[in-house]
């Protein structure tokens, strides 16, 4: 992430801090699942929940000698447990770590967006009440128009806020999948209740439910839904920035008018409703 653009929290999400420790759950999660089926002892188990521990900059000392990522990590993870790390990362294949904890990126990114949307639409919705009687002329082809509210045009894009809310937890919803299949996902040198457990404990569903004959899905498949649904929200209040440059002189030209104005404006019970009513001059 570029610092200069990015806010501090979503800079931590995608920090190589949060990723690699996205990384160790999934690992020792993998462990006590083996222990729970018998082939890993369970005191291994505990070591490993109990000592394991990585550092970025071990990690990337060991990357220049492996030239591989996962390969540097479970090396430095297997460092901090001693003789009881050799069971980490056993059965597992590099994209089992890889997309399942990009996954756990793409949600918490995702929580971060819909918590700021939600705190968006609470704002515009208390402005939209605030301007309900606020004349303003309205605008078509970039020249005024019949008279409207200001409020009015807050109302309709606290409409738009209120469906793109819904799209971004569609979207968290198709991005929370995990994967822990083994080479080539054939679950040939793993068990499949050891990828339930993992993802059980994380809360993702299982990527094989949604792609069983291949196990694999590609991670643009699963990831687009989001990315889209972060562009198109911002997109979509691209008129209402728009008018709002435009309000105070559309607000003087408003002051001519003398018609009843029809506006739509109200919200009952936490979200958008709406209440036609007339507003008198």
């Amino acid at each position: 992430m570029i610092p200069r653009y990015t806010l501090p929290e979503m800079a931590a999400v995608w920090s190589d801090q949060a990723r690699l420790r996205h990384w160790l759950e999934i690992e020792v999660l993998a462990v006590e699942a083996w222990a729970r089926l018998g082939k890993v002892p369970q005191e291994d188990a505990r070591a490993v929940r109990e000592r394991a521990s990585f550092t970025v900059e071990r990690v990337r000392e060991l990357e220049e000698v492996t030239r591989h990522d996962v390969a540097a990590f479970v090396q430095c993870v297997a460092e901090s447990v001693g003789p009881a790390g050799r069971w980490i990362h056993f059965g597992l294949t590099s994209s089992d770590v890889l997309d399942t904890g990009f996954a756990l990126q793409l949600r918490e990114a995702a929580d971060l967006l819909l918590a700021r949307t939600e705190r968006l639409l609470g704002a515009v919705k208390r402005m939209a009440l605030e301007h309900r009687d606020t004349v303003m002329a309205g605008r078509t082809h970039g020249v005024h128009a019949e008279p409207t509210s200001f409020g009015h045009k807050l109302a309709l894009g606290a409409f738009e806020l209120d469906r793109d809310r819904e799209r971004l937890r569609r979207a968290r919803e198709a991005v929370s999948v995990g994967k822990v299949s083994g080479a080539v996902g054939t679950y040939a040198q793993l068990d499949p209740r050891v990828e339930e457990h993992v993802c059980g404990e994380l809360g993702l569903r299982l990527k094989a439910d949604l792609v069983r004959d291949l196990c694999l899905a590609p991670t643009e498949e699963i990831v687009a839904p989001l990315l889209r649904q972060i562009e198109a929200p911002a997109e979509r209040q691209r008129p209402l920035l728009t008018d709002g440059v435009h309000a105070d002189r559309d607000l003087a030209v408003a002051d001519l008018a003398e018609e009843d104005v029809p506006i739509a404006v109200d919200f009952r019970d936490g979200g958008p409703g709406v209440i036609v009513r007339r507003l008198r001059r």
